[in-house]
């Protein structure tokens, strides 16, 4: 008896999608616009927690050696570096290189450093860490090693893009509170106007002993319907969108560059899941919030 009832809600369901088509578009197409929308902010999202993450990591921090330090204190601070787990890669220079960067830095004023002794500069170590967020952390720590004169890095900079991190994924949370709170709305008045058409059948229902759910779950089984068609649509076109972009977007970038689009292979899982069960979860939440209000069972 309860398949047979759960059969002929389905169908009844599925009915409803073709019975009011104009409503029906309405809703898919509300549901479509929601998905775009969040589908190309969860994009950006990504793409710019990707792009501050590498920032962050690009602009190096760089030790500083004692000038007098010896062969052995030199040795010691790069074991130190190389046993550190904060550390994600560490490049050493000598006096000598150090001193060639310096020439060429400066380019056609480089003849200045003329007869400048090389073996007077420091030995230095050029890093990055695995999370740009500890390093005040590390540069408290680094600068308490025997052998180590200073650690500089660009602290405004730093600071910027974990801020932005940060402010993306707050407004990305906002944003998809604000779509779904605008989709729950109008899909719940477009089944509201499903539900006073068939004003009259539901009466008869009632009438003759149908319980609330039995009435309510085809309200339901459509909105899930809508919302997943709706799903379909937007990852359709955000997917083919970003695909388009990611190809011209790499244009003129190499492997090594932090302004780099993830590839969509890596982002197409995500978005469809998150789309279609938010697709599905919006459409029969909205039936149900109208049927529930709007149905006087």
């Amino acid at each position: 008896m309860k398949l047979s009832i759960g059969k002929q809600s389905i169908k009844e369901g599925v009915a409803n999608v073709v019975r009011h088509p104009l409503v029906t578009i309405a809703s898919i197409t509300t549901i479509s616009m929601m998905l775009i929308l969040l589908g190309s902010f969860i994009l950006f999202s990504a793409n710019a927690n990707q792009i501050a993450t590498k920032a962050s990591q690009q602009p190096p921090i760089l030790l500083w050696v004692e000038y007098d330090a010896t062969a052995q204190t030199i040795a010691a601070i790069e074991t130190a570096l190389k046993e550190d787990l904060m550390i994600k890669t560490y490049i050493k220079q000598t006096p000598q290189e150090n001193f060639a960067q310096f020439q060429k830095d400066l380019g056609t004023d480089a003849q200045v450093l003329e007869g400048f002794d090389s073996t007077l500069l420091p030995y230095t170590f050029t890093l990055q860490l695995q999370d740009s967020s500890k390093i005040q952390e590390f540069k408290t720590k680094m600068e308490g090693v025997f052998g180590v004169r200073k650690v500089e890095y660009s602290q405004p900079v730093t600071e910027f893009l974990n801020n932005t991190r940060v402010a993306v994924n707050l407004a990305t949370l906002i944003i998809f509170a604000v779509l779904c709170g605008i989709s729950l709305f109008i899909i719940s008045n477009m089944v509201r106007i499903a539900v006073f058409s068939r004003a009259e059948e539901i009466g008869i229902m009632k009438y003759v002993g149908a319980t609330n759910w039995y009435i309510r779950v085809p309200f339901i089984i459509e909105g899930s319907i809508v919302g997943f068609i709706g799903a379909i649509i937007a990852n359709i076109v955000v997917l083919f969108v970003y695909s388009l972009l990611f190809k011209s977007g790499l244009n003129g970038q190499t492997s090594v560059s932090f302004i780099q689009m993830i590839p969509v292979s890596d982002l197409a899982a995500p978005v469809i899941t998150i789309n279609t069960i938010l697709g599905i979860l919006v459409g029969a939440g909205g039936s149900a919030l109208s049927v529930k209000r709007h149905v006087q069972v």
